[in-house]
């Protein structure tokens, strides 16, 4: 649903970490502030009967996954409000499926599990509770994973990734135009 409201020109998306209703575990909680921190809207917030969301009430092991994810946010937070800006200024949108940057690239036109951020910042959110790995479909070009900065310029097609609850799949591109 976020890809589909931000491409037709509802830039400020985003989910409830863990949800509005329910009251997920803390590997789950865990996971869905991973996927959040790299959404245009980020915040935790809950129904008044559901249990609360703060990062700092959770099992003391996920604490530190979740500070990692909101520390990423924050060094990302200058090409975040780029992006805001641009997307102001030319409708572009922020958060977008990834056939919109690979338009010819006829493998990305199903892809509803990982999107990119502008044209640089492919993300791949874990939100499946006990996932093991996921998979990530690369486009063509130079990647760096992030916050290794290790790179991959020969990754090309579909990679199995192991889904640990201590990362955020996020990958940037080089020389995305």
């Amino acid at each position: 649903m976020l890809l589909s409201i931000s491409v037709v020109g509802i830039t400020l998306c985003g989910a409830d970490v863990g949800g509005f209703f329910g009251n997920p575990d803390s590997e789950l909680l865990t996971r869905w502030y991973q996927a959040a921190a790299y959404q245009p809207f980020f915040r935790a917030h809950a129904h008044i009967d559901s249990k609360r969301r703060e990062p700092w009430l959770v099992a003391s092991e996920y604490i530190d996954p979740i500070r990692k994810a909101i520390q990423a946010r924050y060094q990302l937070l200058p090409y975040w409000y780029t992006l805001f800006a641009r997307s102001e200024a030319n409708g572009q949108p922020v958060m977008a499926p990834m056939w919109f940057h690979f338009p010819k690239d006829v493998n990305t036109y199903g892809l509803d599990d990982q999107y990119m951020i502008g044209e640089a910042v492919l993300v791949s959110p874990v939100t499946d509770q006990g996932a093991g790995y996921v998979q990530l479909y690369f486009p063509k070009g130079t990647w760096y994973h992030y916050p290794s900065l290790e790179v991959n310029d020969h990754l090309y097609g579909v990679l199995n990734s192991f889904a640990s609850q201590l990362m955020c799949n996020m990958k940037i591109r080089v020389n995305p135009t």
